[in-house]
């Protein structure tokens, strides 16, 4: 039996509700017709999460085109800060075969790349900021900051593994907490340059 063959049935057996976090680009078809570019941010076999400046009323028929898993029809289920969550509609040969193509996807991904921060933390003398994420933009406070990261306070916790930005500085959210979300700069900062005075 093949590598993806066995994890196919293993997939097939495991509960399809599973989410797995995607963060990759697709296409998105409304009701209206007009297609947008959107953000896969996660997706099981039944539902999928996207990030949309738009967002179509709940009910609404949506497809949703991405490289990997092709064309995924459904409804709206949800509206997010950033977008909406869909109900997937799809034979269930097909919806084994997507649960199975996540299961994939999930272990080839590398786990758990940004572990706690190791460096000294400051808290900075302007705590707030704007972080990004795809068409919007949403105020934030910065807790603490390290040369490689930093805890921000958030009422939206985007999916880990998202990359956002926040000020001018890419990130990646790698953990959640009771007040918001942990993020790892794509470029870390000079140590000599990490004092309160310093701005994201």
């Amino acid at each position: 039996m093949s590598t993806y063959t066995q994890l196919e049935n293993d997939a097939v057996s495991n509960s399809a509700s599973s989410r797995v976090r995607l963060d990759m680009p697709g296409r998105c078809l409304l009701e209206s017709k007009y297609e947008h570019d959107c953000m896969a941010a996660e997706m099981s076999a039944e539902q999928l999460a996207v990030v949309l400046p738009t967002r179509p009323p709940i009910g609404a028929p949506v497809v949703v085109y991405i490289d990997i898993f092709g064309r995924l029809a459904g409804n709206v289920s949800k509206l997010t800060p950033f977008g909406f969550e869909m109900t997937l509609r799809m034979p269930q040969a097909k919806r084994e075969k997507l649960a199975a193509q996540l299961e994939w996807h999930a272990r080839r991904a590398e786990p758990d790349r940004f572990d706690k921060r190791q460096n000294e933390r400051i808290v900075p003398l302007t705590q707030i900021a704007v972080m990004r994420l795809g068409g919007f933009e949403h105020i934030v406070k910065i807790n603490d900051i390290s040369c490689d990261g930093a805890n921000i306070e958030s009422a939206y916790q985007p999916p880990v593994g998202m990359r956002i930005v926040v000020g001018s500085s890419p990130a990646v959210v790698v953990r959640h907490s009771e007040t918001g979300f942990a993020c790892q700069f794509e470029t870390p900062f000079d140590m000599q340059s990490l004092d309160g005075s310093m701005r994201l």
